[in-house]
Order: C-alpha cells, then structure tokens, then sequence
C-alpha cells in the first residue's frame, strides 16, 4: 500500500474520530475562579483580531512567521510544514491593549495530502502550554484535525472550497479542562479582475466560512455570565499581490480584512488569505 494511501486512511480516520468522539463541552465543567480565564485552546486558532464577546472586549495577536516548510506538496509528493504559532491575548484596557495578558505556544505538524490534481487534504496535531499573566493559572493545549481545500475553475474565474473537521482541549494546572470540536466550511472567490497596488498587480479574492462548534464552546469567563458559542459566519476579503511584500523581516504573500459575527461574538480579523 502507498504512502499516499495510508496517509489519506489515516485523514479520513482523523475525521471520523473527530465527528463520533470530539472533546465534550459542559457546563459542569465552567471555570468558577472570579478572575479572568480565556480559552486558550481556540484563541491558538482563531486568528489576529479585535473580539467584542459579550461585554468583554479581547485583542489576539498571532505572531508572524509561525510555520517553516519542510517541503513543497507537488502532485506525486506529500508535503510536510513545521508550525509554531505563537499567540497574545490583551484584555481589560480602554483603548489600546498596553500590556499582554495571555500567550499561548502550540507547536505541531502539518501534512498536505495530494488526493487529486486539484484536492489536498491536510491534517495536523499540535500540542503546546498557555498561560495568563493576570489570574497565574497555565494550561496544557492539545489540537487535531484535518483541513480541505479544492480548486475548481468557473470560466476566468477560480473557486475553492475548503472544511476543517477539528478538535482541540486544554488542562490546567488545577485540572481544569475545557476543549471543542469544530466543522467549518468555506468558499473563496478568486475574481479575474486586477490592479496595480504599491508597484504591484494584484487581485481581490473574497470568501466566506461557516463555523460549527459541535459542542457550543464556553468562550470566554470574565465576572459574568459565560459565553456559549455553537455557531460563527465570517466576510472577508484578501489582496493578492503577484510579488510579495516584505515589512522588516515579515513575508506577506497576501493580506486580508474580515469581519465574524455569531452567538454573542464580533470581531474585525486580519488574516492572509483564505484560512484552509
């Protein structure tokens, strides 16, 4: 049997397990400390952005720079990506964030599957530490899943449509554990039409994604009443450049706005294209 073969059993395994048996969510489990407690484990994959949850208002910031490619996917060959992303949480500030109140490191291994001439699968694992500064409680961080993206053309235009099937836990240094299980689906629209912007062409594309939190996650616990999240729609918009920029030492190959609503939830998100 192949490696391809074996790699895109064990995927779809990944997929099935996650479906059937993703990490429960209860509220006998809520957080009961009166201090502050985000959840690490989807802030690690939510993305950078200003969030509105509730009545709590949370910049996270993921550092640029966060995988390294150990070799390209081709269509024979499987490819292989370092990841290590690190994430700051700011909180409880008035206009700007002035200090950081949570960071998160939750390295893992990304492979990226050619199934077909147009289909990849990539499924992942990461395992890290969070901690926040303000309450001084840590947390163990543990994530898994599988992405999807195909591309398929439509006259001069291109469409891709991406999912994620995920699941992801955190335990604290006290026991606590808090984790969810996501599906999210997406389309993104790379348009034809292009311009020149900063001394280069460039194009628009423009996507949206559905999120599925299978276990409406607990959000956030800050004084108040939790927040259950079970479902998320995300707008946005991406600029591609045909050259990347380069801004001191960071790469962009694309750069993007969205906007995401849903379940007690807002935010304005910076991204760098379609997230699959």
């Amino acid at each position: 049997m192949s490696k391809r073969i074996v790699c895109i059993l064990f995927s779809v395994g990944i997929l099935i397990l996650f479906s059937w048996f993703g990490p429960p969510v209860s509220r006998a489990q809520a957080f009961t400390d009166q201090g502050s407690f985000i959840n690490y484990a989807y802030a690690t994959w939510i993305g950078t952005g200003y969030y509105s949850v509730g009545e709590q208002d949370v910049w996270i910031f993921r550092i640029p720079l966060t995988s390294y490619t150990l070799r390209e996917a081709t269509e024979e060959k499987i490819g292989y990506r370092l990841l290590f992303p690190v994430t700051l949480g700011f909180h409880n500030f008035d206009v700007i964030p002035d200090s950081v109140a949570t960071i998160a490191f939750v390295p893992g291994l990304e492979m990226s599957i050619p199934v077909t001439r147009n289909w990849y699968l990539r499924p992942f694992a990461q395992i890290g530490y969070g901690n926040d500064f303000e309450s001084k409680k840590g947390a163990w961080i543990f994530g898994a899943g599988v992405r999807s993206l195909a591309t398929f053309p439509w006259d001069k235009w291109e469409l891709e449509l991406g999912n994620t099937l995920m699941a992801a836990s955190q335990n604290s240094n006290e026991g606590f554990d808090n984790g969810f299980s996501m599906f999210e689906i997406g389309l993104n629209v790379k348009n034809p039409w292009s311009f020149t912007f900063l001394d280069r062409d460039s194009n628009i594309d423009t996507f949206f994604v559905y999120t599925h939190l299978i276990n409406d996650m607990e959000f956030y616990q800050l004084n108040r009443p939790l927040e259950e999240v079970g479902r998320l729609y995300q707008f946005g918009a991406t600029l591609q450049p045909d050259k990347e920029y380069k801004i001191w030492f960071v790469k962009l190959k694309a750069a993007g706005l969205s906007y995401l609503f849903g379940d007690g939830v807002k935010a304005i998100k910076l991204h760098t294209g379609f997230p699959f």
